[in-house]
């Protein structure tokens, strides 16, 4: 009988881990992982990419932003590294209405803000873009 009590007291627990590491493996592959970005020098938990977007310019990964969101993490993008000035949320909008963002504001990356540089270009996404 006790077996059975933990058995089904442990299940829920399970299926939540089961789940949650599914879902960060599958958000994990739909996403542009920027090039620009020294992975080795984030935090040990932020492991996932940055959501990032493709320059027609140079046909390279910028992420958008310099703070991203992994597994409940936010991880901070290190100084210096090129990224686009937009959000998550105006990047789905113009996806919605086409295939690139008609204007992708370039910038650097310092202390977790990505500051113009002036740039403006098209960009697109290579795969879907979704927060992890």
């Amino acid at each position: 009988m006790h077996s059975t009590i933990a058995y089904v007291s442990l299940l829920p627990l399970a299926l939540f881990v089961a789940m949650h590491g599914a879902s960060t493996d599958e958000e994990s592959e739909e996403l542009g992982a920027s090039t620009d970005v020294d992975y080795e020098e984030l935090d040990a938990n932020c492991t996932c990419p940055a959501p990032a977007l493709t320059s027609t310019r140079n046909n390279k990964h910028y992420p958008l932003g310099c703070i991203y969101n992994c597994s409940s993490y936010n991880c901070t993008i290190p100084d210096g590294t090129p990224c686009y000035v937009l959000t998550l949320g105006e990047v789905k909008e113009h996806l919605q209405i086409g295939s690139t963002v008609p204007n992708c504001t370039c910038g650097l990356c310092r202390n977790g803000t990505c500051v113009s540089n002036g740039t403006v270009e098209e960009c697109f996404a290579v795969e879907e873009i979704e927060e992890t």
